[in-house]
């Protein structure tokens, strides 16, 4: 009955973006052939060297959350949780992502999405650290609290900061090229997670993890400029 309620919730997500209509583009590239178009992304990269930096960090970023699926698992097996309690971290990361949706928002606009992104992986890694070191359910609540808000962060600004890096008709470009090449550190978070996890055990994942999103942080807030400031220069 869950399942099934969550996919009518979704197939009346889907009708209603169905129905939505984009504004037109104000200024369109003629479009390229395929191969013309990926022999130019190697000279993009090179003219951009705040953007390249940006897709250093945000691998980086994507590795951090190697232990997100598996806070939940140390909490099933430590702390025998029921159902209510599986329902209780669920609707505390839900309830923190709604909040910070608005607070990430209100930071956004007033100091930009790079400190967005970084506050996010922070709280990532605080996450973390949580269940490292509180070693009680009540840590793995905080977790989630911090995971939601690190899930807004990411919601709000991976892309929005892109659309002020790219000039308006390269913005196709540069979300797919960004999307692109953090996609494949996505898909080996949670596999490193799970090998960690295996060989040495939850603690030494969630130290490893705090510490990636730490150095994701680092390589963010020192590396990368913010676009609305060289856009300003």
């Amino acid at each position: 009955l869950c399942f099934f309620l969550a996919f009518g919730a979704f197939v009346l997500s889907w009708t209603g973006l169905t129905i939505t209509r984009e504004p037109p583009d104000l200024e369109v590239k003629p479009r390229p052939p395929l191969r013309t178009y990926f022999a130019r992304l190697p000279a993009l990269l090179r003219r951009d060297a705040n953007f390249r930096a940006f897709l250093i960090a945000r691998p980086i970023t994507a590795l951090g959350t190697m232990a997100v699926t598996f806070y939940i698992v140390y909490a099933a097996s430590h702390f025998g949780l029921s159902g209510a309690a599986v329902g209780g971290l669920t609707a505390t990361s839900a309830l923190s992502q709604g909040l910070m949706y608005l607070i990430w928002g209100l930071i956004a606009d007033r100091h930009g999405h790079k400190l967005v992104l970084c506050l996010g992986a922070a709280a990532m890694a605080l996450a973390a650290l949580s269940v490292l070191v509180l070693g009680a359910l009540w840590g793995v609540y905080v977790a989630f609290a911090l995971m939601g808000a690190g899930l807004a962060a990411e919601m709000i600004s991976a892309t929005s900061i892109l659309l002020e890096f790219a000039p308006p008709a390269e913005r196709p470009t540069y979300i797919g090229l960004s999307n692109t090449l953090v996609a494949p550190f996505r898909i080996l978070a949670p596999i490193i997670g799970g090998a960690l996890a295996s060989i040495l055990g939850f603690q030494p994942l969630f130290a490893v993890a705090a510490a990636v999103s730490l150095a994701g942080v680092a390589l963010m807030s020192l590396g990368v400029r913010e676009p609305r400031v060289v856009a300003s220069e």
